[in-house]
C-alpha cells in the first residue's frame, strides 16, 4: 500500500513539474543585436569607469608609498642617531675603563714603591738588632760562664766553709 502512495505521489509531483515551464516568447534578430549593441556601450561605460578607479588607485597607492618611504628614511634616520649615541655612549664606559685600569696600575705601583720603602728601614734594624742579640749573646755566654767559674770557686771553698756551705744551700746552689 505504501508502495502505490509513494507511486502517486511521485506521479504528481511529476505532472506539476511539467506544467511549469512557460515557453519563452520568439526574439527577432534585430532585437538580439540592439541588445548586443546596448551591452557593448555598457562594456565601454564600465571600462571607463574602471580605468578612472584603475587611476585613482594608483594615484592612492602612490601617495601611501610616498607616505611609508617618509616613515622608512625617518625611522632610518632616528635609528641612525640611537647608533650614534650608543658609539659615543660605548667611547665613553671604554674610556672610563682604560682610566680605572690605569688607575689601578698606579696604586699597585704605588704599594710596591711604599712596601720596598717600608721594609728597608725594617732590614736595617733587623740587622741591628742581630747585631745587638749578637753581641748580648755572647755577652751572656761570658758572663754564665764567668757565673759558672765563679760558682765552681764559691763550691770548692764551701767544703772548707760551712758557713757558705749553708748559705749556698739555701740559695739551691750547692
Amino acid at each position: 500500500m505504501r508502495q502505490i502512495v509513494f507511486m502517486m505521489l511521485l506521479s504528481l509531483v511529476m505532472t506539476l513539474t511539467a506544467s511549469a515551464v512557460d515557453v519563452a516568447p520568439r526574439i527577432s534578430d534585430r532585437e538580439i543585436i540592439e541588445s548586443l549593441a546596448e551591452i557593448k556601450g555598457e562594456q565601454k561605460t564600465l571600462r571607463a569607469e574602471m580605468n578612472g578607479l584603475r587611476a585613482e588607485m594608483n594615484a592612492r597607492f602612490d601617495a601611501q608609498q610616498k607616505e611609508i618611504n617618509g616613515l622608512r628614511s625617518e625611522m632610518n634616520n632616528r635609528f641612525d642617531d640611537m647608533q650614534k649615541q650608543m658609539d659615543r655612549t660605548t667611547l665613553i664606559m671604554v674610556t672610563l675603563f682604560a682610566a680605572q685600569i690605569s688607575l689601578m696600575g698606579v696604586l699597585i705601583g704605588f704599594v710596591v714603591w711604599d712596601r720596598r720603602t717600608m721594609v728597608k728601614p725594617l732590614e736595617i734594624g733587623l740587622q741591628n738588632l742581630n747585631a745587638e742579640f749578637a753581641r748580648d749573646r755572647t755577652q751572656r755566654v761570658e758572663e754564665s760562664s764567668l757565673f759558672a767559674s765563679v760558682l765552681e770557686v764559691f763550691r770548692e771553698m764551701a767544703k772548707f766553709d760551712v758557713r757558705l756551705a749553708d748559705i749556698l744551700r739555701a740559695k739551691h746552689l750547692l
